[in-house]
């Protein structure tokens, strides 16, 4: 599988997770507006706070579908107030609605639960919320790791073809091989970081980089030993590339 077909592979899973929040969020606020009208339906002194209701809880949704299409963590954390807001303007309503109710029964099981499904909707909310500033920074630290690691890569895997090309030249059968060893270690790396860019896991590419990391190390000292000035010079390069 190519990288493009990765990061196209990723940007379909990112998508279906977006739809997926989206339609949870219009499923909990479908039902909260569901229960509101049965509320208000009963008496008309109602109709004012169900329509503050109404607006809240639309505003709340709105804020957190903005949380969940940024891509920017300060965005995220500062998107969290307005929603915070709403939910607090709209449960501040939900508990003066029982003075409209008087004892009629079937609307305060009603109202309550109304605060279920809101309380639920908020918890369900503020998960999304975590689970996507989560991706957005694994996203970032990536993306970050990428960056560096294919800059410093590109210049020794750049080296090591010419010194390949060079000690082939000369007949150096052993310099040859100890320098096509640590190319393939290097390409390796490439690989494991093209793996995680479309659907980033941080930790597993951390721990796939730290296990290359080690290959890279034995394969620039085996270099060294038969061609110490190729072999250091490299060496500085790998230092560089996994620093």
């Amino acid at each position: 599988m190519t990288i493009l077909q990765r990061v196209i592979g990723g940007f379909a899973v990112l998508v279906v997770l977006l739809l997926a929040m989206a339609g949870i969020s219009y499923q909990s606020t479908h039902s909260i507006s569901d229960r509101i009208s049965i509320i208000t339906g009963q008496s008309a002194p109602l109709s004012r706070a169900a329509s503050e209701l109404y607006v809240h809880v639309l505003r709340a949704n709105q804020a957190l579908l903005g949380i969940l299409v940024s891509t920017d963590p300060k965005q995220i954390d500062d998107g969290k107030q307005p929603f915070n807001d709403s939910m607090a303007r709209f449960n501040q309503l939900l508990d003066s609605t029982p003075a409209y109710i008087g004892d009629r029964a079937e609307l305060r099981d009603n109202l309550n639960q109304q605060r279920q499904l809101s309380a639920a909707y908020a918890e369900q909310a503020q998960t999304l919320i975590a689970g996507h500033r989560q991706h957005v920074l694994q996203s970032l630290q990536s993306r970050v790791l990428q960056g560096y690691s294919s800059s410093q890569g590109a210049q020794l895997t750049g080296y090591l073809r010419d010194y390949i090309a060079r000690e082939r030249s000369a007949g150096a059968a052993d310099n040859v091989a100890a320098g096509e060893k640590l190319l393939l270690e290097v390409g390796k790396s490439y690989e494991g970081l093209a793996a995680h860019a479309a659907t980033p896991d941080i930790q597993t590419l951390q721990r796939v980089l730290n296990l290359q990391d080690e290959v890279i190390s034995t394969r620039a000292r085996e270099l060294t030993a038969v061609d110490p000035r190729g072999g250091r010079i490299a060496g500085v390069m790998v230092n560089r590339m996994l620093k």
